[in-house]
């Protein structure tokens, strides 16, 4: 089974904050036991803002597990009270991470678009 196909298993996204708020978030894929159970987040270096739940009809890999995706940002990215640029614009509301994607892309089910500050420039 591939990722896209691992995905079919999600059920619905859970907000845990406003998602308007936020021109890209950080995604995070991960192996879980759990299908519908909030994701532990105690030992992450950032702030939790959505998770996806898995339908009962979602398949388990070899070892038993389910794909799991969350969604998170650290306190320095934009929109977030850390930010250094100011929440208004600046470097990281044109520029993300390596792992952000369009918010307005997070969809249970579906592959997120990256985030195109992302593409890469060419040198000369």
């Amino acid at each position: 089974m591939n990722y896209e196909e691992s995905l079919k298993g999600e059920e619905r996204i859970v907000w845990l904050r406003d998602p308007s708020s936020y021109p890209y978030l950080r995604e995070y894929s991960f192996w879980s036991r759990w299908r519908t159970r909030r994701p532990s987040w105690a030992y992450h270096a950032g702030v939790l803002i959505a998770y996806s739940v898995l339908s009962k009809k979602a398949e388990p890999n070899m070892y038993g597990e389910y794909l799991r995706r969350t969604w998170w940002l650290r306190d320095y990215d934009f929109g977030m009270p850390g930010n250094p640029h100011g929440a208004k614009d600046g470097y990281n509301s044109r520029h993300g991470p390596t792992e952000a994607v369009l918010t307005c892309s997070v969809e249970a089910g579906k592959l997120s678009m990256g985030f195109p500050g992302l593409q890469l420039r060419r040198w000369r």
